[in-house]
């Protein structure tokens, strides 16, 4: 019988697919779907800052990874994960979004769509972190 996966490296696992669900959403969002409901406007994600995107979501998902890991066992579920992405979706986004937004002298709503799509986006990456940490060797 297989030896069960240990549970860091199921965390570790779990940051990496974390990380690349984020990325794929982030692009699909900033390059195909945003920009049409924002009237063309909107961050265009480009060849050169793929590598740089893709860092930046390891570090989110790993920060993600780290709480989920402080829980007490018996807490750690899905929706612990779904969570902590959330949450980690509007500290990330929605100060940032907030000051770029008042600082071009956009309307609240872009903003606050702009925060929406990040809890969408981190949400994804905090679950599908929570799924991989709970498999299991067969």
């Amino acid at each position: 019988m297989a030896e069960p996966i240990s549970a860091k490296i199921r965390l570790a696992l779990g940051t990496f697919a974390a990380a690349t669900v984020m990325w794929i959403f982030a692009g699909f969002w900033h390059n195909d779907l945003g920009p049409g409901l924002l009237n063309g406007t909107g961050t265009h994600l480009s060849a050169k800052s793929l590598s740089l995107t893709f860092l930046a979501f390891a570090i989110l998902a790993s920060i993600f990874a780290r709480v989920y890991s402080l829980l007490p066992e018996d807490r750690r579920t899905v929706i612990a994960g779904l969570r902590i992405g959330v949450y980690g979706g509007i500290i990330w986004s929605f100060p940032h979004a907030l000051l770029t937004g008042a600082g071009a002298g956009e309307p609240i709503a872009p903003v606050l769509l702009h925060t929406l799509v990040h809890m969408v986006e981190e949400g994804l990456g905090g679950t599908v972190m929570a799924l991989i940490y709970h498999l299991q060797a067969r």
